[in-house]
């Protein structure tokens, strides 16, 4: 499972909590300044122990997700 998180401060932290409350798998967060408006964002998705910080085009951000998921199964 992935969740999404669109935050204004404290990315990793507000992440990581909900990870463990919503019991997914991976959180993707970003700061709601980057993620609205555009073709670019800039995210970290976050896992139990893993942190992966990502900026480029939200096309080859969503690609790289995928191989991330498709890894795990």
């Amino acid at each position: 499972l992935v969740g999404f998180a669109v935050e204004t401060k404290d990315l990793v932290d507000y992440a990581r909590k909900k990870l463990a409350q919503k019991q997914v798998d991976l959180v993707v967060a970003n700061l709601a300044a980057h993620g609205f408006g555009g073709d670019d964002d800039e995210v970290v998705i976050v896992g139990k122990n893993t942190e992966r910080p990502m900026k480029g085009s939200k096309r080859a951000i969503a690609d790289a997700l995928l191989d991330d998921v498709l890894s795990r199964l």
